[in-house]
């Protein structure tokens, strides 16, 4: 096979796991047999959890949206009861912090991921460190693509 159409396979392939993906991130998540989330709203939820004290503006660049897109994942979520906000000691900055309910949905999240992620692990076991430097350059650089192609 000679170059381009390997460089065409790869494409193919990317675009795929994109459009998998994407359709993925469409699908909401039942937690605790009641709850719904979208997989935008759980990644929220890490984000917060793992960023105590953050604000909207921190939350929307983690996330890799607007500040507006941020508001509207925080709002959804708070409906939920899942995240509060509580203002700063200067009365100034506003904080997101999880609720109980939050917290159970992100238990039960975890075990999801910890589940997805032992079999992404075992593809990439078997990989040379070599190689995995490489897939982390590849999927860096094309996230760098996407996100120029964005802002375009």
């Amino acid at each position: 096979m000679d170059r381009d159409k390997k460089y065409t396979e790869v494409i193919e392939v990317f675009f795929r796991m994109l459009n998998c993906f994407n359709e993925f991130e469409k699908q909401p998540l039942k937690f605790n047999e009641e709850q719904l989330l979208y997989p935008s709203q759980v990644h929220a939820l890490c984000i917060i959890n793992n960023n105590p004290n953050s604000n909207i503006t921190e939350l929307a660049k983690k996330l890799g949206v607007t500040k507006g897109a941020a508001s509207q994942v925080i709002s959804k979520l708070e409906k939920k009861e899942i995240i509060e906000r509580a203002n700063s000691h200067n009365q100034k900055e506003v904080f997101l912090h999880l609720t109980s309910r939050g917290n159970t949905v992100l238990t039960e999240h975890l075990k999801r991921c910890s589940l997805r992620n032992c079999d992404i692990k075992k593809i990439l076991i078997e990989l040379e460190d070599s190689q995995l430097e490489l897939a982390t350059k590849l999927f860096s650089n094309l996230d760098e693509v996407i996100k120029n192609q964005l802002n375009n």
